[in-house]
């Protein structure tokens, strides 16, 4: 369970790294040039898996303090903080990292960090002002506190996201680990701490998630410096926005598959079984983001490679690659599911009924794998 549940000098940046390990137009028949995406693009990839590994440490914890009903809670309010996150950032962070690859630097990338920022500030306006109408349709009392709490999570989080996206295409590793890990695994620590001293509720804990988006925020806009010009170039602007929007299209569609349950669950059946469905989806849905986290890492280094055809071969290389590892992993996590329910859950998540939820979610990963895939040759066609 996510627990968002994520200086140069402006004239003269340096050479992206990943233009010197893949652009190689002269070679562009063989796929070892992919080897980039399996080498540094990889420490990337290690970086994004925090927050996966953090949450599964932490989910049995918060499964024993809080209980089914409360971590149910949580679970749907974590859902919808991936809705309102990718309907604020309209696919921007995707747009930020293909402009960063055409340019070669980041200034009008960094106009675009400007305009994602009004646009979440719109997004997350519009939905407080109308929490009242949409609130108690998914599940959530209008006035709930923890709704509120959500959208003010939402607030800084978003933002995050579009700065490593920008960090991502500029290499700055250093940053980018930073940055993650104060968003992703602070926020379960700091909630986890406020659980203990000030009591036991989904809305203490989310007060944890909106502290270290906070922070996080502050270091990730000190680190891209938003150009406020980019505010005033349209001509971008529209062209970032014509790009983002179906990209963002597919994150919502993704959502509705991969987090909307969680909230249809809430709405039908109940906050505690919502916190019995999480506590499975947890463990299987790590071949989920695994591969969710790799391709993330590799856009930036897809993306700098100018030969088109070049291009599509890594693309498909490294996605060959990938096949190689999901059988495996999803075996290793089905068959370790019914111990690692035990450890996660006390009894009163009647664990022993969720090991067949955990092999359809890791099954999942196939399906997810072959939609990023037609994503990926679309984006780079």
């Amino acid at each position: 369970m996510s627990a968002g549940i994520g200086s140069e000098a402006v004239g003269n940046l340096p050479p992206n790294p990943a233009v010197h390990e893949l652009a190689v137009a002269d070679h562009a028949e063989r796929p070892e040039q992919s080897s980039g995406l399996f080498g540094r693009g990889l420490l990337y990839v290690v970086v994004l898996s925090f927050q996966t590994v953090a949450a599964t440490i932490v989910s049995p914890v918060l499964a024993h303090l809080i209980g089914p009903g409360e971590f149910g809670r949580l679970a749907a309010a974590i859902a919808l903080y991936q809705l309102l996150t990718a309907l604020a950032v309209l696919g921007l962070d995707q747009a930020i990292v293909l402009q960063r690859a055409e340019d070669g630097n980041s200034r009008a990338a960094r106009g675009l960090v400007s305009v994602a920022l009004v646009l979440i500030l719109v997004v997350v306006g519009a939905a407080a002002l109308t929490s009242r109408l949409w609130g108690p349709a998914l599940g959530f009392d209008g006035a709930s506190p923890l709704l509120g709490v959500t959208l003010l999570w939402t607030l800084p989080g978003a933002p995050v996201g579009i700065a490593l996206a920008l960090l991502l295409a500029e290499d700055r590793l250093k940053v980018f680990a930073v940055v993650s890990a104060i968003a992703a695994v602070g926020g379960q620590l700091v909630g986890i701490v406020l659980l203990l001293v000030l009591g036991r509720e989904a809305l203490i804990y989310a007060c944890g998630g909106v502290v270290s988006q906070v922070v996080a925020f502050s270091i990730a806009m000190v680190a891209v410096r938003p150009c406020l010009r980019g505010l005033a170039d349209w001509s971008i602007a529209r062209r970032a926005i014509m790009l983002g929007a179906p990209l963002a299209v597919s994150g919502i569609a993704g959502f509705v598959l991969n987090a909307g349950d969680r909230i249809i669950i809430q709405r039908m059946l109940g906050a505690a079984e919502v916190g019995r469905y999480q506590v499975a989806y947890t463990i299987g849905y790590v071949v989920v983001m695994l591969l969710v986290f790799v391709g993330q890492a590799w856009i930036p280094r897809i993306a700098a490679i100018s030969d088109q055809r070049h291009r599509l071969v890594v693309h498909e290389h490294s996605r060959n690659q990938l096949y190689l590892l999901l059988l495996p992993m999803i075996l290793g996590v089905s068959l370790g599911a019914p111990l690692a329910l035990r450890v996660f859950a006390p009894a009163s998540f009647e664990p022993e009924t969720l090991s067949i939820v955990v092999f359809l979610v890791a099954l999942s990963a196939r399906s997810e794998e072959r939609r990023v895939g037609k994503e990926g040759r679309s984006r780079w066609s």
